[in-house]
């Protein structure tokens, strides 16, 4: 086996790279240069992109009824683009702002991750549970079958689990 040259080092950002044997000193981009491809994704891509973190901030301001989120994301959106194109070409406040809008999608998965696991409220409405007899309970149905309901209760988090027969009526809580 005959082993392949070593590719040389990768130059700083913004130093132009020489073409040698169709090969590029700059890397994957470069190489993509060399070789007559744009280096721009595909649009396609970016829709699909976008289209999912429509679908998942939705989601998130439906379930957790957070009417701000969106205004925050807009905000800093608009924030990063006046700073990476109203700014001076190269300053590190550019490279500062362009960087972060790369990087974002990583920055709000990591930022969902973390918020997934300190959250201690569960994932699923608060609700009003009477029952026969006149007691009301306050808590969150993890499951709901027939014959059966259990609820875990908001204050002392224990786990219940109630016959249809018991149960009045349920009415969810909201912006508890």
């Amino acid at each position: 086996m005959v082993p392949s040259p070593a590719r040389p080092p990768v130059p700083p950002h913004g130093t132009r790279v020489s073409v040698r044997g169709g090969r590029c000193a700059g890397g994957r981009w470069a190489d993509a240069a060399a070789e007559g491809r744009s280096r721009r994704p595909d649009p396609l891509s970016g829709a699909l992109l976008l289209l999912s973190a429509l679908v998942a901030v939705s989601a998130h301001v439906w379930t957790f009824h957070a009417w701000w989120l969106p205004l925050i994301a807009v905000a800093v959106g608009v924030l990063l683009f006046a700073i990476g194109y109203g700014t001076k070409a190269g300053g590190r406040l550019q490279r500062l702002a362009l960087g972060t809008g790369r990087r974002l999608g990583l920055l709000i998965a990591a930022g969902w991750l973390i918020a997934a696991a300190t959250v201690t409220t569960p994932w699923v409405p608060l609700e009003r549970v009477e029952l026969r007899g006149g007691e009301t309970l306050r808590g969150y149905v993890m499951q709901a079958e027939p014959g059966f309901l259990k609820l875990l209760t908001e204050q002392h988090r224990e786990l219940r689990i109630l016959t249809d027969q018991e149960v009045t009526s349920r009415k969810e809580i909201s912006g508890h």
